[in-house]
């Protein structure tokens, strides 16, 4: 109904817009030499930048801007993305040992569906019952506290 449509800020068009803009931003930065850093570098770096972009940009959607703000958001979302999943790749393939390289990347993908299947229903339901701001301080908060977490697991498995 309307209060959903204003609780989610757009029209289904507008909503696939702004997705299309995060996923042509990560895909093309994943395809990038960019990406094939964390081969070279390591993971430590990329997934702290991933998740400082991935942060603003929830924060900026949080302030319920405009279309052109929300946008820039989602550029801003694609590049965190664009670095964050590669980097967290290399980390599973630093961090287990060998023999369970097939295991750990079958949990780190069951992980990520399972985000991909949750995170819209849970978002949308927070969207609807506040008016469309909870679901980006909520993902804010939780990205930062990944960060602080990252490098003290790293430190623990040997990435950072």
């Amino acid at each position: 109904g309307m209060d959903a449509e204003r609780a989610l800020r757009y029209a289904t068009g507008a909503q696939g817009g702004l997705f299309s803009i995060f996923a042509l931003v990560a895909v093309v930065l994943m395809l990038s030499p960019i990406a094939r850093r964390v081969d070279r570098r390591g993971a430590f770096g990329l997934s702290l930048a991933g998740l400082a972009c991935l942060a603003v940009s929830t924060a900026i959607l949080a302030l319920g801007g405009a279309l052109v703000t929300d946008s820039v958001a989602m550029v801003l979302y694609g590049l965190g993305f664009g670095l964050l999943f590669p980097a967290a790749a290399g980390m599973v393939g630093i961090a287990a040992p060998a023999p369970e390289r097939g295991r750990a990347y079958g949990i780190f993908n069951f992980s990520f569906d399972a985000g991909l299947a949750a995170g819209p229903l849970l978002a949308g339901a927070l969207a609807v019952s506040t008016l469309g701001v909870e679901p980006f301080v909520t993902a804010t908060v939780l990205i930062i506290v990944v960060a602080v977490l990252i490098p003290l697991a790293g430190r623990t498995r040997g990435i950072a």
